[in-house]
C-alpha cells in the first residue's frame, strides 16, 4: 500500500541520536477519530494523542493532582484560578510555550463549534494574561471542579489547527500516518521532561482481538493495548508476555432515547427502561461477556469516582417484577427494539437479547464499525445502544452535568444530553453541586443526583471492566499517571 505523507509530517523532528533500536510497536483496537484533541474524547484516540499533547495538570495513579505544563496553581478567590506556566517548554515546531498558547487552547476547547468540552469549560467567564508565563482564569460562578476539567484539555500552539497540524509539547511528535492503519511517532529531542527510552513508536490499528494477541505472541507487536477478557488467561500463562491489569474507570451502559411518543419510541416510557434493567443478570453477563474480568454496575459511576454512592444496592435480576412492570405496555403495542452495538460487542448484544426475550421484548442486534456507532451516538440518531463512559477527571459531575442534565439555556449544562432526558429536580441538585466548594456537601449532592438516575434510567448501568494490556516480556510499565498508556513510562526492564 502506498504511504500517504501528511503535511504535518514536515514538522516532525528527528529522534535523538543513539544506538540503533527497533521501534516500539503498539497494537490498538480502533482507528483514530481525529488528530484534533478538542473535537472528540474517544478513549483510544485520546490514549494515542496523550503521547503527543499535554495538559496543564493531570492525575497520578492515586488520583492526586500533579502539575504538567504548569509548575503550580492557586485560587485567588472562589471565582479565580491562577496558573504558573512551566518555563522552557517547547512545542514540536520549536515554538516556546507561553500564556498565549494556553489561553488559545482553553478558548478553543470551550468555544470551537465541534468541541466536546464546551459544557465543561462554559463556566469560564474570561482568561487574562498576567505575564508571559502566568494566566488567570475567571469563572462566572464558583467552579470547584475546574481543575479536574483541565486534566482533559490538551494544549496546542496559538492559532494552530491541530486537525491538520497536530503539534504538541509531548515526548513524541507525529512523523507520518500511512492513511489507513499505522501511525508513526518520533521522540521529541527538545522534550522538557525526562527523556523517554524509545526513539520511535508505531501504533498499529488491528481491530481483530485474536490477531492482536497472535501478533504479540509471535513477536510482531510489543504491546496489545486492549487485551479482551477471553484472551487474558492465555496470555497470563505465557512466559513471553506480561499481562498488566488495572481497575477500570470505564462503565458499560445501555444508552437510550427517552424523548418522543411511545409508539415511535417505546423507551420513552420509564417503565420499559426499568423492566429492561430488571431483566438483565449482570453477574451472568460479566461471566459470559467479560470472562469475570469486570464487576456488575449499580449506578453510572465507578468506585474511584468522586460522587460514587457505596450505599446503593446491587441491581438483581427479577424477571417476575419486570413482567409486571412491562405488562400494561405490551397490551397496547408489541415491543420490538433494535440495539446498536460495535462489531466487537456482537456477543454482548446477543446476551442482552436472551435476557429480554422472557419479558416479551424482541431485540434485534445491529452491529456497526466503532466509528459509525460513535458518530451515530454523538449525532443523537441512535435510539438504543451499548456504550462505555470513561471518567477522565475523577468526578461524577463530568457525566452528570454534560449528558444527564437537561438541555438548557445554561450553556455549561446538558450540551451532550443525547437522550432527551429531563428532570428539573435533578437539574437543581447538579447546579448546586457545581458551585459547592465543601467536598462533603458536594459529594452528598452528587450521590443524590446519581440516586435519581437509578430510578429514571437515562442510562442503564451494566458493568465496569478492568483494563488489560499485554506487554512483550522484557518491557516494564512504570505508570505515574492515571488511565492512559504513555510511552514515556515504558522501558526495558524486569
Amino acid at each position: 500500500m502506498k504511504k500517504i505523507i501528511l503535511a504535518f509530517s514536515l514538522l516532525a523532528l528527528l529522534s535523538c541520536s543513539g544506538p540503533k533500536q527497533q521501534p516500539l510497536r503498539i497494537a490498538i483496537s480502533e482507528g483514530l477519530i481525529s488528530f484534533d484533541p478538542h473535537t472528540q474524547d474517544e478513549v483510544v484516540t485520546m490514549e494515542v494523542l496523550g503521547n503527543v499533547y499535554e495538559t496543564l495538570v493531570s492525575f497520578d495513579v492515586d488520583m492526586q493532582f500533579v502539575p504538567i505544563l504548569c509548575t503550580g496553581y492557586s485560587n485567588v478567590n472562589d471565582r479565580s484560578w491562577r496558573f504558573y506556566i512551566r518555563p522552557g517548554v517547547k512545542f514540536h515546531n520549536g515554538k516556546s510555550l507561553s500564556a498565549e498558547d494556553v489561553i488559545y487552547s482553553l478558548d478553543r476547547a470551550g468555544n470551537h463549534q465541534a468541541s466536546v468540552f464546551k459544557s465543561m469549560l462554559a463556566g469560564i467567564d474570561s482568561i487574562k494574561k498576567v505575564d508571559s508565563l502566568t494566566i488567570e482564569i475567571f469563572t462566572a460562578k464558583p467552579r470547584p471542579n475546574l481543575i479536574n476539567t483541565l486534566t482533559m484539555i490538551y494544549i496546542t500552539p496559538a492559532q494552530s489547527d491541530p486537525a491538520g497540524q497536530p503539534v504538541g509539547t509531548g515526548p513524541y511528535s507525529i512523523a507520518e500516518f500511512n492513511g489507513q492503519d499505522i501511525l508513526y511517532l518520533d521522540k521529541f529531542k527538545d522534550y522538557w521532561g525526562e527523556e523517554p527510552f524509545f526513539n520511535k513508536v508505531e501504533f498499529h490499528i488491528i481491530k481483530e482481538d485474536s490477531l492482536r494477541v497472535e501478533k504479540l505472541l509471535r513477536g510482531k507487536m510489543d504491546i496489545d493495548a486492549n487485551v479482551m477478557e477471553n484472551y487474558r488467561t492465555r496470555l497470563s500463562g505465557n512466559d513471553r508476555v506480561s499481562l498488566v491489569t488495572k481497575p477500570g474507570a470505564t462503565i458499560t451502559v445501555l444508552g437510550v432515547k427517552t424523548s418522543g411518543k411511545f409508539k415511535e419510541n417505546p423507551l420513552s416510557d420509564v417503565r420499559l427502561r426499568q423492566a429492561i434493567s430488571l431483566a438483565i443478570n449482570r453477574r451472568e453477563m460479566v461471566a459470559k461477556a467479560c470472562q469475570g474480568f469486570a464487576v456488575p454496575a449499580n449506578q453510572i459511576a465507578t468506585q474511584s469516582i468522586f460522587g460514587y454512592d457505596p450505599g446503593l444496592p446491587e441491581i438483581e435480576q427479577n424477571i417476575e417484577k419486570a413482567r409486571q412492570i412491562i405488562g400494561p405496555l405490551k397490551a397496547s403495542v408489541p415491543i420490538e427494539l433494535t440495539i446498536k452495538v460495535s462489531t466487537a460487542a456482537w456477543f454482548e448484544g446477543q446476551i442482552l437479547a436472551d435476557f429480554l426475550e422472557p419479558i416479551g421484548i424482541k431485540l434485534t442486534v445491529d452491529t456497526l464499525p466503532w466509528r459509525e456507532l460513535y458518530n451515530s451516538i454523538e449525532s443523537g440518531q441512535a435510539q438504543f445502544y451499548l456504550m462505555g463512559f470513561a471518567y477522565s477527571f475523577g468526578d461524577a459531575g463530568e457525566i452528570l452535568n454534560d449528558m444527564v442534565h437537561s438541555k438548557s439555556d445554561l450553556k455549561y449544562f446538558g450540551i451532550r444530553n443525547l437522550s432527551g432526558y429531563s428532570n428539573r429536580n435533578l437539574d437543581k441538585i447538579l447546579e448546586k453541586a457545581d458551585r459547592e466548594f465543601d467536598p462533603l456537601l458536594r459529594k452528598q449532592l452528587l450521590q443524590e443526583a446519581i440516586w435519581i438516575t437509578t430510578k429514571d434510567l437515562p442510562f442503564i448501568p451494566l458493568y465496569i471492566r478492568d483494563s488489560s494490556y499485554g506487554l512483550r516480556r522484557g518491557l516494564t510499565w512504570r505508570q505515574k499517571t492515571v488511565s492512559v498508556m504513555l510511552v514515556k513510562e515504558i522501558s526495558p526492564g524486569k
